[in-house]
């Protein structure tokens, strides 16, 4: 099986379903647009890491907080040691992460990178990357662009998340834990 087989990463009518779902309170089609791509690449990140054992015994994310969507551009998945923003692209050659996630320190720990296909039958993982790979020389007014040979190979994934001790020495007790589980879907 060649590499980029392995990668592929079907989209099937519950999963566009889903992100329609999520998407479609938005009255405003930027918006909708924007919360269904970044539905969408949670779904599908959601279902690489279970294609490849991957899990965690509880999964966060904001991205389905309709309030939070509505503001950023955000595609989350909180396993139990890590946090992943899935970044959907349309072209390889242009992979972008919004400046507000710098701006307001919602900087995930790695971001996965989907390379969405013209019919959106599927979409190739194309790699991971850390936030501190950024050049923030390479930008536009609203995004940081990151060249894909930056990229850290789909094969590495497993590995850099069961291994990943986390980018802070501080951890929450349980009840701070329930507290921002709260106030995150109070939201």
């Amino acid at each position: 099986m060649s590499m980029e087989q392995e990668t592929l990463i079907y989209v099937e009518e519950n999963d566009k379903s889903e992100a329609r779902i999520l998407a479609q309170s938005f009255a405003k089609k930027e918006i909708k647009s924007r919360a269904y791509i970044n539905a969408l690449g949670a779904e599908l990140g959601m279902k690489y890491l279970a294609l490849e054992n991957i899990t965690g015994s509880r999964l966060y994310n904001m991205h389905s907080v309709h309030r939070i969507l509505e503001e950023f551009d955000i595609s989350d998945i909180m396993l139990n040691n890590i946090h992943i923003d899935v970044r959907v692209v349309f072209d390889e050659n242009y992979i972008f992460v919004p400046k507000s996630h710098f701006e307001y320190d919602i900087l995930p720990d790695i971001y996965f990178v989907l390379l969405l296909s013209e019919d959106q039958s599927h979409a190739a993982f194309l790699g991971f990357f850390e936030p501190k790979l950024i050049n923030k020389n390479n930008q536009n007014k609203d995004y940081y662009f990151i060249e894909k040979e930056k990229l850290t190979p789909p094969s590495g994934l497993k590995s850099f998340i069961e291994n990943f001790k986390g980018n802070t020495t501080h951890s929450l007790s349980a009840v701070e834990n329930e507290k921002a589980e709260f106030l995150m879907l109070s939201m």
